[in-house]
């Protein structure tokens, strides 16, 4: 009964303890939050500008999808809208798309000391970009842009620098069921946000509308080539006829009218050719319209001063809460220590 078990530590046992050391607690947690404070303060500040953007969905069969069934031409089906709309995200990730923002320009409404209010924007990464104190200052290379490998596989230097200082500024959150897309741009000038941001919604569109009527665009490509051999055909054959009948040929004589007859056939099965390739024609110019989708920007970017991060309000109460947490801990940790070598020094 004389020592305690530490199964009978209580709470007000710890608080009492806490209490004693109440300084070694209150140094702790002001040194951690003074930490969290400086490093809010240092993380520059970064502002993101966001649009909404819906693909209008396709039906699954339509009767125009039928017409061109029944002429053997192949049918894009809605389902693929979907695939697409998951496909966004990787596609603002990958390398040609990314290059495409390499000499982009932009304006800036806070353009740090020394930059022009307008310039490009992998100008602005390389050169104009706030860092934290402790981030490294990068060195500049030698080597003026060259790709030294020479092959048809790689990018220059300075593309890569571009395509890894640029990989966090763009974002793309969609939804599949209601085929909306989200769209943001990040950047430490809110101007400049804004600017990518409608620059990247521009060019996402255009990919989506390649990348959905691609198909399409090679049968109108086919279906035209054809189509101007069948009219070549069509307008020799009429030439032919009309010289022949231009020679005033005895049309009595039997191998006179079996000769026109040949050509008159001709004539029609060219004339039956063309139109029916015209008509394949106007068939595939009408599947590239129905693949095409349509887009609708639900809600546009803004221009928006406040940052979007760092929350300094927020790292600042994590900062107070494991502030408290390493300072309640040491001394909890202090106690049992001193318990465990009193034990052993009872035992001795």
């Amino acid at each position: 009964m004389e020592n305690k078990q530490p199964d009978e530590t209580t709470f007000w046992d710890v608080l009492d303890k806490v209490i004693a050391h109440k300084k070694r607690v209150a140094i702790i947690t002001a040194s951690v939050v003074v930490v969290g404070v400086i490093y809010a303060l240092s993380v520059p500040r970064m502002y993101t500008a966001k649009t909404e953007l819906v693909m209008e969905k396709k039906s699954i069969q339509s009767g125009l999808s039928g017409a061109m069934s029944m002429l053997g031409l192949s049918s894009m089906q809605g389902g693929e809208d979907g695939i697409t709309i998951e496909l966004a995200p990787t596609i603002i990730k990958s390398v040609p798309f990314m290059l495409e923002f390499e000499n982009a320009q932009i304006s800036l409404v806070n353009p740090p000391a020394g930059a022009p209010d307008t310039l490009l924007f992998s100008e602005y990464l390389s050169d104009y970009q706030r860092r934290a104190w402790w981030s490294p200052k990068g060195s500049k290379k030698d080597s003026d842009g060259k790709n030294m490998s020479n092959t048809k596989y790689d990018i220059t230097d300075s593309q890569r620098d571009f395509l890894l200082a640029a990989k966090s500024t763009f974002e793309v959150v969609s939804d599949k069921k209601s085929a909306v897309m989200t769209l943001s741009a990040t950047t430490q000038d809110p101007l400049a946000s804004v600017i990518l941001v409608d620059s990247l919604t521009s060019k996402l569109q255009q990919y989506l509308i390649n990348y959905q009527t691609g198909k399409a665009k090679q049968e109108l490509d086919m279906a035209l080539v054809i189509a101007g051999a069948a009219r070549e055909r069509y307008y020799k054959c009429q030439e032919e006829y009309s010289t022949v009948v231009d020679k005033n040929l005895n049309p009595n004589k039997k191998s006179v009218q079996a000769y026109l007859e040949r050509l008159m056939s001709d004539v029609d099965i060219a004339s039956q050719t063309y139109r029916a390739a015209a008509s394949q024609v106007d068939v595939a110019r009408a599947k590239v319209s129905e693949n095409t989708p349509s887009f609708t920007i639900l809600t546009p970017p803004l221009f928006d001063e406040s940052p979007s991060e760092p929350k300094r309000k927020l790292i600042c109460a994590v900062a107070l809460i494991l502030g408290l947490f390493f300072g309640v801990g040491s001394v909890i940790i202090g106690d049992i220590w001193k318990a465990i070598m009193l034990s052993k020094n009872t035992k001795k």
